[in-house]
């Protein structure tokens, strides 16, 4: 396990998350000019998946909130691994009230 500020170099290419339910893969241009537009493009897609999650899952229960979680973030063409975790409000605590 990794501790914060280690950094270790390795030839082994990185096996997929087991946890991961999907991947978005980004190619780039090494040496191209604006790299933050690969961010940028990442940050869109992952907000695009979000606000789809939460249409579906807004059709089916209001009481359950999708959960996007990072996974893992791979060097060389970008791939970033995302998980979906779905949580339900205690709708009884509710009705107490």
């Amino acid at each position: 396990m990794l501790r914060s500020g280690e950094v270790h170099a390795t030839t082994r290419r990185p096996e997929t998350p087991r946890d991961a339910d999907f991947a978005l893969r980004i190619d780039f241009k090494r040496g191209e000019p604006n790299p933050h537009r690969i961010f940028q493009a990442a940050d869109l897609m992952i907000r695009a998946l979000q606000g789809l999650d939460a249409t579906l899952v807004g059709a089916i229960d209001t009481k359950i909130e999708p959960i996007m979680v990072l996974e893992e973030i791979e060097s060389g063409s970008l791939f970033i691994w995302l998980r979906n975790i779905l949580t339900a409000t205690d709708d009884e605590a509710l009705k107490k009230t």
